[in-house]
């Protein structure tokens, strides 16, 4: 065992000061009563990894234990955040010794996935990961908003975000089921600790249910809206009304959505006057092959047999595999046949969370293979882009 290895282990309570303060220092961020509850409440639920030289900690990694809702499906899914290494710590590969032990200890625990917002999309693909979410962004000027009429029956109210898991949890469980954090309270509460500006305002119906809602934040003369949804012509017409109310006060209204397709003719009377940005967003990775396939929302129920030899830096994902499909339910094993696909275990990612197809990567040669058995495998894949509305 290297000395790298000797100084590698896991953080405890009493490494909470010298992680913090590392956090502080690494990431610029203003230290603050808020931001300090949020860190210590994310070191608490989290597996937290370290190296220390001297005793003092130089590199940490973070591993945030979730859960997501992948199309009806539940998964595990861990979180990396706050990789962070002390700028005087020389040596180059603590990162990387932490994030390998990392997704070991994932693949150990029957984590099938992990998500992670990259500072270089490049730098980690070397660990596997790949990016697959987009948000898009819509900046209009607050006079070309379309002004509907009111709703005729319903009422809003506002709220403080704090206050978002007890108003609005039940909906936002139900309604994002496309890859995206099924929230725990802990992290509710660190999402309005993390963005203490935030406000809700909630649409409820004539039955006084919740039919719709809107995240928003007053941000640098803009209405900027950070998640919305609505359930009803009514709740659309009642968000709508509210957003109008505040055109006399501010300049543009920005509306980011994890919806790349979100319709623009919704919301202006002059799409030219409208700025549209589609953003890369977070990457994702498949820890677990076989456990993210024997759960996974397959789209066929019946599939021949396909051999696929899949490329991975992790050794128990790194095989020839044999895939079958028989009455909804999916079959595999290692083979030791010659593969008909050969594919990345990125690229594979790419075409799983519906963001790519297996087809469209093989036109630009990132998968080799049998073309008809490229076609049918794609069959057996959600075609829907996964969403996810969080992020760490």
């Amino acid at each position: 065992m290297t000395d790298l290895l000797k100084k590698q282990y896991l953080l405890d309570t009493s490494d909470y000061q010298q992680y913090k303060d590392l956090f502080f220092y690494s990431f610029d961020i203003l230290d603050t009563e808020m931001k300090r509850t949020f860190l210590k409440r994310e070191f608490k639920y989290s597996k937290v990894y370290g190296i220390k030289t001297d005793d003092q900690l130089q590199v940490s990694v973070t591993c945030i234990p979730f859960e997501v809702n992948f199309f009806d499906r539940r998964f595990l899914m861990s979180g990396i955040a706050n990789v962070m290494s002390a700028p005087e710590y020389l040596p180059g590969n603590g990162v990387d010794t932490l994030i390998n032990k990392a997704l070991y200890d994932m693949y150990q625990n029957g984590t099938a996935l992990s998500y992670l917002g990259p500072f270089s999309f490049d730098y980690y693909r070397r660990f596997g990961y790949e990016q697959v979410f987009e948000n898009l962004q819509m900046t209009i000027p607050f006079n070309k908003l379309v002004r509907y009429k009111k709703p005729e029956d319903g009422y809003l109210k506002r709220y403080e975000y704090i206050e978002a898991q007890s108003i609005i949890g039940k909906l936002f469980a139900e309604k994002n089921n496309k890859g995206t954090i099924i929230r725990k309270s802990w992290w509710w509460k660190n999402l309005s600790l993390w963005h203490p500006d935030d406000l809700l305002a909630v649409y409820y119906n004539e039955l006084s249910e919740v039919d719709g809602y809107l995240r928003y934040v007053f941000k640098e003369g803009n209405f900027v809206i950070r998640d919305m949804y609505y359930r009803t012509k009514d709740s659309f017409l009642g968000l709508m009304h509210f957003i109008n109310k505040h055109r006399s006060i501010y300049e543009n209204v920005i509306i980011n959505s994890a919806d790349i397709n979100l319709r623009i003719n919704k919301f202006v009377s002059d799409p030219t006057e409208t700025k549209i940005e589609i953003k890369p967003s977070m990457m994702a990775r498949i820890v677990d092959l076989k456990g993210f396939l024997n759960d996974y929302p397959i789209q066929l129920n019946d599939l021949e047999t396909i051999t696929l030899d899949i490329k991975d830096s992790l050794p128990w994902n790194n095989h020839i595999w044999q895939l079958t499909v028989k009455n909804g339910a999916i079959h595999l094993k290692e083979s030791s046949k010659k593969a008909d696909i050969v594919v990345s275990i990125q690229t594979l990612t790419k075409a799983m969370f519906g963001y790519q197809t297996l087809l469209d990567s093989y036109d630009i040669g990132d998968v080799q293979g049998d073309i008809n058995k490229i076609r049918l495998l794609d069959k057996l894949f959600v075609k829907e882009k996964a969403k996810l509305k969080d992020d760490f």
